[in-house]
């Protein structure tokens, strides 16, 4: 009976065991093994012995939080993996400040990634299986839109407009398959047409034509064809 009770006769469980090697570089890597594979914490260190390289393993694979150091232990980047491939939040730094947030799902950047200059957002930008998709949006850095663009496919497709800081209307544009299509039109602070260009397949056609600040063809003088002269005489 009591043979009966006893437990099953097998082989020892595998032990943890830290490792260290050097890399030929005079790097230092320090990890934690158990049964030979990877699993916890690695840490590694560069050839002064600064930590460099923060991460998480997990039966051999990058399982868990990340974090990566510049020479000065600044952290430059935090990551977090599953199953060997990012899946989750991803922030990179500089000099202290975020520089970019974004998110990934399998290893594919999937959602919204905000990107940052000087503390303020420089653009929010919309992915979808690593590819952008959707409106995407840049801003100057007093936070106004200065430009807006739809993707299809990592491509820029349908309208793009640009702004002025003051959010008056400075280009508008069509695209088709990533290229410009149709007419692209370009305005003076004051709102008159500067510019007006015709694409097809990302190509110009024709010649671009030019207006000044007034609404008047570039490079028209006052008493040719539509200055104030022409229309105190009557004009058009």
């Amino acid at each position: 009976m009591a043979a009966a009770d006893a437990a099953p006769q097998g082989s020892a469980a595998p032990e943890d065991e830290t490792v260290e090697s050097l890399g030929e570089d005079g790097g230092r890597t320090v990890a934690k093994r158990r049964g030979g594979v990877l699993e916890g914490e690695a840490l590694i260190y560069d050839e002064a012995g600064r930590l460099t390289v923060r991460a998480t393993y997990g039966s051999g694979k990058l399982d868990g939080p990340m974090q990566c150091y510049d020479g000065d232990g600044e952290l430059i980047q935090k990551s977090m993996y599953r199953a060997g491939v990012l899946d989750g939040q991803t922030v990179i730094y500089e000099a202290g400040q975020i520089q970019m947030v974004m998110n990934y799902v399998g290893g594919k950047r999937e959602g919204e990634a905000v990107v940052y200059h000087e503390g303020s957002v420089s653009s929010r930008l919309q992915y979808r299986k690593d590819r952008m998709e959707g409106e995407s949006t840049w801003y100057s850095p007093e936070g106004a839109v200065v430009k807006a663009a739809t993707y299809v496919g990592g491509r820029q497709e349908g309208p793009t407009t640009t702004f002025y800081p003051d959010g008056q209307v400075q280009e508008e544009s069509m695209y088709r398959k990533g290229a410009l299509e149709g007419e692209v039109l370009r305005y003076h602070r004051n709102g008159e047409l500067q510019r007006k260009a015709s694409y097809r397949a990302g190509k110009l056609e024709g010649d671009p034509q030019e207006f000044d600040e007034s609404g008047n063809p570039a490079g028209e003088d006052e008493e040719s064809g539509g200055g104030w002269f022409s229309r105190l005489l009557g004009r058009s």
